[in-house]
C-alpha cells in the first residue's frame, strides 16, 4: 500500500471511471447489494449484552413538513402589538 497523493487520486479516477463505464443494471445491482449490507450492518448489535448507550434511528422526514408549517402559523399570526401599530 502506497501513501503517495498522486498515486491515489489516479487510482480513484481510474474507479470512477470503471464505474461510470458499466452499464444502469448493473449499477443498481451494486446499490442493491450495497443496501443490504448497510441493513445487514445496522441491524446486528455490537454488543447485545452491553450497557453502552444505545441512540435510536433518526425519524424519517416525513414528520418534518408539519412541523414547518405549524412554524410559519406561529411567525404569521399577528401579534397584539402588530394589531395597534399606526400604519
Amino acid at each position: 500500500m502506497s501513501f503517495d497523493p498522486q498515486k491515489i487520486l489516479e487510482s480513484k479516477r481510474a474507479l470512477r471511471r470503471n464505474l461510470a463505464a458499466r452499464p444502469m443494471a448493473e449499477k443498481l445491482r451494486m446499490l442493491d447489494a450495497l443496501r443490504e449490507r448497510e441493513l445487514a450492518i445496522r441491524g446486528r448489535p455490537v454488543h447485545s449484552d452491553s450497557t453502552a448507550l444505545h441512540e435510536e434511528p433518526a425519524p424519517y422526514l416525513s414528520a418534518i413538513p408539519s412541523a414547518v408549517a405549524a412554524s410559519a402559523k406561529e411567525e404569521a399570526a399577528p401579534t397584539e402589538a402588530d394589531r395597534t401599530k399606526p400604519k
